[in-house]
This record gives structure tokens, sequence and C-alpha cells, in this order.
């Protein structure tokens, strides 16, 4: 069967880079088939390209080019064969297949190269890698929390108010209510609060006597009433006067 070929305005293009193609980014393939289209294909062949020269023929910026230039330097495509003016660099093709060695798997990737990529980076998966992350804040955040609990609780211990075991308080804390009023309060708060609580639940000159379990505290909200603040003081608000003299047990 008879080869339909075009019978003008065509190049010949060598073998040793199409059976390679795979191997060349999209720049840098750009690049080396602007070389051979001056070279093959004028009888005056050209056979110094400056990265200037390269840019304004291929369209690419000279950072683009730049970048393709040293890839096909690097697999041994093209070659620096001399200066021009001012000493700008200026290069030629290599009449021969890439080095296969100095591919980079990782840097020149491309549609067309799928089966080079490594297994690692095959299985890689964006979306599972962004749930992974989520996850860990999420478990940090969870972690953090459990340590601020921990170390209410503790404080809470050392207290003449109810003693609790910290795994039973900390099953307590998982409650969403709580945990809502844990986070808004910081750790040195929630500390001079308690002390507030203590020291007026066991002192004759204050009239409050109720004492609870710390998660019912903080989860019925009485941890406001002890809470200092510009506009509340917990232990004037609490100490006996005339007006006040029922104690509550």
């Amino acid at each position: 069967m008879k080869i339909d070929r075009p019978k003008e305005n065509w190049t010949k293009y060598p073998n040793c880079i199409l059976d390679n193609i795979h191997i060349y980014s999209p720049s840098a393939f750009k690049v080396i088939s602007l070389m051979v289209r001056k070279n093959i294909g004028y009888e005056k062949p050209n056979k110094n390209f400056s990265l200037s020269y390269i840019s304004l023929k291929t369209k690419m910026g000279k950072p683009t080019s730049s970048k393709a230039v040293q890839e096909l330097l690097k697999l041994g495509s093209i070659m620096e064969v001399g200066t021009g003016a001012r000493g700008v660099k200026l290069y030629d093709i290599v009449w021969k297949a890439p080095l296969v060695k100095n591919f980079n798997q990782l840097k020149i990737l491309t549609s067309t190269s799928k089966d080079f990529i490594p297994e690692l980076v095959k299985k890689f998966n964006p979306l599972l890698e962004n749930k992974v992350k989520e996850n860990k804040v999420k478990e940090n955040k969870q972690k953090n929390y459990e340590k601020k609990c921990t170390s209410i609780i503790e404080y809470w211990n050392t207290k003449k108010i109810q003693k609790h075991s910290l795994d039973l308080a900390l099953s307590n804390f998982k409650r969403k209510k709580i945990e809502i009023s844990v986070n808004l309060v910081s750790i040195d708060e929630w500390k001079r609060t308690i002390d507030a609580y203590n020291e007026i639940v066991n002192d004759d000159k204050y009239w409050y006597r109720y004492k609870t379990q710390l998660w019912t505290f903080i989860e019925r909200g009485h941890y406001h009433n002890f809470l200092m603040t510009e506009d509340h003081n917990p232990y004037d608000k609490y100490l006996k006067t005339e007006n006040k003299v029922k104690i509550y047990k």
C-alpha cells in the first residue's frame, strides 16, 4: 500500500527523538522541534540558538525556555556550541537518542509518560491526602482538649470539694455541652474559678455551701457564678451579710 506523504513544506524528523518522545517535557519538545526545523528544514541551517531566539520562536517566556534548555542539556539532546554577542550562550542539537539515565521521573512528568511514574506517585490520591490531614488536625485538637481536661480535673482534685477518678471525669467531659464550655475558658481562668469555688464552699464567711461534681459544675453553668471578671466578683457575691444569711447545703 502506498503511503501518502506531503509533497512539499515538510521536514524529516529524526527517529532518535520521536522514539523517545515520552522522555521530553512539553517545553523541551518545543525547543528541540524548533532546532530540528531550523537545521533540517532549511537549505542554510541555523546552528546557533540563543535563549532569546528560542523564547521568541516558541512563544515561551525566558524562564520556561531556560528550564527546557537545561533539561535538554542534561539529556544530551543539545549542546553548548559557543557564545555570541555580549557573551550570550549558543546551543545546537545533538543527533542522538537522549541519555535516559539522566531522565528525572519526578521533574519531567508529562501526560505521555505515565508508565514512568514511580508506584508511590501513581497511588497518590490528593483527596485522600487532604482527608488524612483533616483527621490529623482533629486528632491533635482532641489531644489538646483531653490534655486541658486532665489539667482541670487534677487541679479540682487538689481542692476540698469532690474528688473524681480521672477516667470517670474524662468520660463525662466528652459530652458536647461540656466541651464547648471548657474551650470557652482558658486553663488559668479555670484554676482561678476553681480556687474561688473551693474557698467559698469551705469558708464560713460565705453563705454558699453547695458542693457538686466537676462536670455538673460545668454543664449546668455553675462555673459562671465563680468566674472572676471586671463586672463580677464571686467573693463579694457570696459573702455573708445581714440580707444574705441562707446557707445552701
